[in-house]
């Protein structure tokens, strides 16, 4: 790779065009720098010379993101290619690892999960990911609505077996687990499938995800053939179950065309400065599934609507195997990418791939179809960010709300941080406190703290709400950042809540933050400087944000007490043997399958555990005899 560095600002354009001016007229990839030497921007060309020589162009003539990047360009450098097609390759692997700030840089859309096919393990398991990572495995999805992907899930492992356990399970277990008996793993774990045949299995359900059924169909037919040959009766029977259950749902399933081919039908939508592409997959005239992807905000104005196609062309079939024969596109591409795509994609496929941007007709209606998907993405986006308290109509009613507490509480300001606090207890037992954050009217949860009561007498709603408040205003003084002094701290409940947390701010010796609380049954104000409640209209805004705040203190105490109760409702007697954690808890019952299989093991079984030696085994098999 050929470089400039370290040049002094002032005469960086006219040594960029010097290096622009000596670069061969031959087919290769450009690389923009910053001073830091970070990587701004990629290109590709069939003449270096000529197509870096246009950056250099009067800036009034250049679109605005590609003045803002040279406006920021230190360095360049090329890499020369034999043909313009490696050319091709090359730039869309580079913009896939180093994400340049001024490519087109698409990202899933991280609201739907996807099922994940280990195949980079040598035992491979179908599960559910929220994203998708360059880890190895294959993806296939998003599944709308989120709820989908659990049935999916659940049928693929009705007809492609597989196993569930993690490979410390794997290699540790004793017998076939539940799953075997079953019919739900051909339980690899005690060798009874041969790796051949459960890669098969691993292929089979990978064309099932991404639509093939047809091939599923070929495949397990062959199978169930040799299987009938080898006298292999009881397989056969089940692979012919396989079909049977992968046909009817052939039979199910919507069509959307009559056009009797596999294609893929791309739709674009812009909406406020962000850009949804969604692709519609369609097999054999049916639709099987469909995935999206978003634009990055730019801070210099959008990318042109051919860009961020061809872009998504490249990033979506560079991560998928299958790539169809036919793709419709809602527009024309630019020149160069209408030339190399449809030649990489058939180079990828092994066989013909057309690129087609129909103008009517029914690949027209399915074009049109794709992009009201992409709309009704942004207009979900849109609506979550307002409910989420994006809109300008929730901002004035949270500044509203903040100056009618201000009024109401005779505070010197209307309050920006709220503190609420709540406590959660059955008769005493296991009894936590929460604190929730407000900021501007808006849950800063990172701010949200647990407590543990460690309080010790009879239940008293009075000593654990000051033992709580007691213990995060303590705080205040020995640390800053999350535990910011509040402008108001709010308690759930009546007035002798309310004292307690005036007596936990004595104690501490903590002054000047207002106090309230707030009583669940009539919705009362309590405050100090009055013996009767403040009671505040239905529809006040202070009262609806004390409300929203109390009810979230009061949702992540219970939250808390619940997960405390499930942790003490799963005690075994493994866990009142020192140098037994979760890990090693988990491990012994992998091996043993229950507390009894460890208690009929021999000490030398259970010191042959990793990590548990004989010393140990002893203990553990002392405890469970008890």
């Amino acid at each position: 790779m050929g470089g400039l560095a370290g040049r002094s600002a002032d005469g960086r354009l006219n040594e960029l065009k010097r290096k622009a001016a000596s670069l061969p007229d031959s087919p290769g990839v450009y690389v923009f720098k910053d001073e830091e030497g970070r990587i701004l921007y990629v290109g590709k060309a069939a003449s270096l010379k000529n197509r870096v020589k246009s950056y250099f162009a009067p800036p009034a003539t250049l679109p605005a993101k590609i003045r803002a990047m040279m406006a920021r360009a230190r360095d360049l450098e090329f890499i020369v290619t034999d043909t313009e097609l490696e050319a091709f390759v090359l730039e869309s692997n580079l913009i896939k690892t180093e994400k340049p700030r001024y490519n087109v840089l698409l990202r899933d859309d991280k609201h739907y999960p996807y099922l994940r096919v280990s195949v980079n393990e040598e035992w491979p398991r179908v599960g559910i990911s929220r994203s998708v990572k360059d880890d190895g495995a294959r993806y296939f999805g998003p599944y709308y609505p989120s709820g989908a992907v659990t049935e999916v899930l659940r049928l693929a492992r009705r007809l492609f077996p597989m196993r569930t356990c993690s490979d410390n399970a794997l290699r540790n277990a004793r017998r076939p687990c539940l799953n075997y008996h079953i019919g739900r793993c051909p339980a690899p774990c005690r060798g009874l499938i041969s790796r051949e045949e459960y890669g098969r299995s691993v292929d089979n359900l990978c064309m099932f995800l991404e639509g093939r059924h047809k091939d599923v169909l070929v495949s397990l037919t062959q199978e169930m053939k040799a299987a009938a040959q080898a006298l292999d009766f009881e397989k056969a029977a089940k692979i012919r179950d396989q079909i049977r259950a992968i046909e009817r749902m052939g039979e199910e399933q919507k069509a959307i065309s009559t056009i009797w081919r596999d294609m893929d039908v791309v739709g674009l939508a812009r909406d406020e400065g962000k850009a949804c592409v969604m692709a519609l997959f369609v097999r054999k005239g049916r639709l099987i599934g469909r995935r999206h992807y978003l634009t990055e905000d730019t801070p210099y104005g959008s990318d042109g609507d051919a860009e961020v196609v061809a872009a998504f062309l490249k990033h979506h079939y560079r991560e998928t195997e299958y790539v169809p024969p036919e793709i419709l596109i809602p527009l024309d591409l630019e020149r160069d990418d209408a030339r190399l795509l449809p030649e990489w994609l058939s180079r990828k496929k092994g066989g013909k791939v057309d690129i087609r941007h129909p103008q009517k007709g029914e690949k027209r209606r399915l074009v049109e179809m794709a992009t009201r998907n992409a709309k009704a993405i942004l207009e979900a986006i849109r609506m979550e960010e307002e409910a989420a308290g994006g809109g300008a109509a929730d901002a004035a009613r949270r500044t509203k709300a903040a100056e009618e507490l201000a009024e109401v509480l005779r505070l010197a300001e209307p309050p920006r941080r709220l503190e609420c606090f709540d406590i959660s207890d059955i008769q005493g037992k296991d009894a936590v406190g929460s604190m929730v954050v407000f900021e501007d009217g808006v849950p800063l949860k990172s701010g949200y703290r647990r407590f543990k009561v460690k309080s010790r007498e009879e239940p008293n709603d009075f000593l654990m709400m000051k033992e709580v408040v007691g213990r995060r205003l303590k705080r205040i003084e020995s640390e800053g950042g999350p535990w910011s002094r509040p402008d108001l701290l709010i308690v759930d409940g009546g007035k002798p809540q309310l004292l307690a947390a005036m007596k936990a701010m004595e104690e501490t010796g903590v002054t000047g933050i207002p106090v309230v609380g707030l009583a669940k049954e009539r919705e009362l104000v309590h405050v100090p400087w009055r013996d009767d409640p403040i009671a505040l209209p239905r529809n006040s805004p202070a009262l609806l944000l004390l409300q929203h705040i109390r009810d979230e203190a009061h949702r992540f105490a219970i939250a808390y007490h619940r997960n405390i109760r499930s942790k003490r409702s799963r005690w075994s007697p493994l866990d009142e043997v020192e140098g037994i954690g979760p890990k090693r808890k988990k491990m012994l019952i992998g091996k043993f399958g229950s507390l009894q299989g460890i208690k009929e093991a021999s000490v030398e079984e259970i010191a042959s555990i990793p990590g548990i030696g004989k010393g140990l085994a002893a203990k553990i098999k002392a405890q469970v005899r008890e």
